[in-house]
């Protein structure tokens, strides 16, 4: 888990092309890792390797 500021900070590097990998929680549904994708591509990451 990041904490915002840290989300913040690294989120510039992952639009500049870094794949970010994110490790779906147990349980996790489908709203939630939409949230997770769609508050990454606000801030331009274009790369999202989820894995389950």
């Amino acid at each position: 888990m990041l904490s915002d500021a840290e989300f913040n900070r690294r989120a510039a590097e992952w639009a500049a092309g870094t794949p970010v990998r994110v490790v779906a929680p147990r349980g996790a549904d489908y709203r939630c890792l939409a949230k997770i994708a769609f508050r990454l591509a606000d801030r331009g990451v274009k790369k999202i390797i989820f894995d389950p």
